[in-house]
């Protein structure tokens, strides 16, 4: 450098330098690196830690196999050259392992909020299209239920309203002053308990049911329509009453072969006194294996008056004589009718019937029924209703209520 511009140099240094001095001396500029999103420094984070995990399980396993690499053997640069660093291996092995592992739960977690996703959707348009053809549907039908429009808006239905049946007996249910046809040709075989002589038995037959009216009923088969050719079914009647409180049903009256039938006695007839709102049961069958047809007439009359009145009337009165009305004692020792009121032998059978009491074999006990003597000294004299329900007549005056006989008075 020649001296002239060394000179320079020197002169102008000290203005430069003051004016250096005199300006402001600011910091160099520093780069701001992008901020990474928070997940990206949290999973940076993340991998760091099980890469330093890694490194010490890698450098435990080394230790304990007793054979440490050259770099951790010694120290020297010589060393390092023979063989790569620890960390050069866990960078190189382990961490693109974790990379791929990482990669991979990722992959599974989108695929199943994929699915699900998928799975939430497909149900609710199911959902969507069941509702709209329920609707479709209701609307259907009530278009269908509804009235046309020319149908007047006053209409009221004459139709009458069904109720269920109280009771199974109302299906076969007669009634008074009908005639009822029946056909035993396809029924079933029913068990049927003996009664008024009929013995029991198990043949094709018909049920039926009567509701007790007070009234004296007759049941017959003596009919043309059974009488007729083409049938000729041989029938018998049988008649129970089933009380609420009894197991067994009780023998009211049976007939078989009615000989007062004209010119077939092989069809039958039963008359009994009825109590009101009491239920019968009336079984026709015959002893024919195959069964038959037949038709029941269903006659009801009114209970005729079992005697006159004690006393004569001094002069006609203008309304009918009441009926002398019945009455059933307790089945007690000490007590019995007056003498006046005593029932008559042949208004026996009649006044049992209505009050409930029953044949025995088809008859009273001591009257019809003779299977034994009708002199007892434990009944009381008269008609009276033993507690097993059969209709007694003693004609021992002298007889003494043992307390299991009802007496029948006027």
């Amino acid at each position: 450098m020649s001296t002239s511009t060394q000179k320079s140099i020197n002169e102008a240094t000290p203005d430069s330098v003051s004016d250096i001095e005199s300006e402001e001396i600011l910091p160099p500029p520093v780069e701001v690196p992008m901020a990474r999103e928070e997940g990206e420094l949290e999973f940076a984070r993340r991998m760091e830690a099980r890469k330093e995990r890694k490194h010490r399980q890698v450098t435990q396993i080394v230790v304990d196999s007793g054979q440490p690499p050259p770099s951790l053997a010694n120290n020297t640069p010589a060393a390092e050259e023979e063989g790569p660093s620890m960390r050069s291996i866990v960078d190189a092995v382990v961490v693109p392992n974790i990379r791929d592992e990482a990669f991979k739960r990722r992959q599974f977690f989108r695929k199943t909020l994929y699915i699900v996703g998928l799975v939430g959707v497909l149900a609710t348009v199911a959902t969507v299209l069941v509702l709209k053809q329920s609707k479709r549907s209701s609307n259907a039908i009530s278009k269908n239920l509804s009235p046309p429009s020319n149908f007047p808006s006053n209409f009221q239905s004459s139709s009458p309203t069904f109720s269920p049946t109280s009771s199974p007996l109302e299906k076969d249910e007669i009634a008074c002053g009908t005639s009822v046809p029946g056909d035993t040709t396809d029924a079933e075989k029913t068990i049927v308990h003996s009664c008024d002589g009929i013995s029991e038995t198990e043949s094709r037959g018909k049920r039926l049911h009567f509701k007790g009216n007070e009234k004296l009923v007759t049941l017959s088969t003596c009919n043309k329509f059974t009488k007729d050719d083409s049938s000729s079914y041989n029938t018998r009647i049988r008649v129970f009453q089933k009380h609420a409180d009894a197991i067994e049903e009780n023998c009211i009256v049976a007939n078989d072969d009615n000989d007062k039938c004209g010119e077939w006695d092989k069809l039958s007839t039963v008359e009994f006194q009825t109590k009101q709102d009491v239920l019968y049961t009336v079984y026709v069958d015959g002893p024919r294996t195959t069964g038959g047809k037949f038709e029941l007439d269903v006659t009801c009359v009114d209970a005729p008056s079992l005697r006159p009145s004690l006393q004569p009337s001094l002069q006609p009165s203008l309304q009918p004589s009441p009926e002398p009305k019945l009455i059933l004692l307790p089945a007690s020792s000490e007590i019995k009718c007056p003498n006046e009121c005593n029932i008559l032998k042949d208004e026996c059978r009649a006044a049992g019937l209505a009050l409930g009491g029953r044949l025995l074999d088809g008859g009273v006990v001591g009257i019809e029924n003779m299977a034994s003597s009708s002199h007892w000294g434990h009944v009381p004299p008269g008609c009276s209703i033993q507690k097993w329900g059969d209709i007694h007549w003693n004609t021992n005056t002298s007889g003494k209520n043992d307390g299991g006989y009802s007496p029948i008075c006027y």
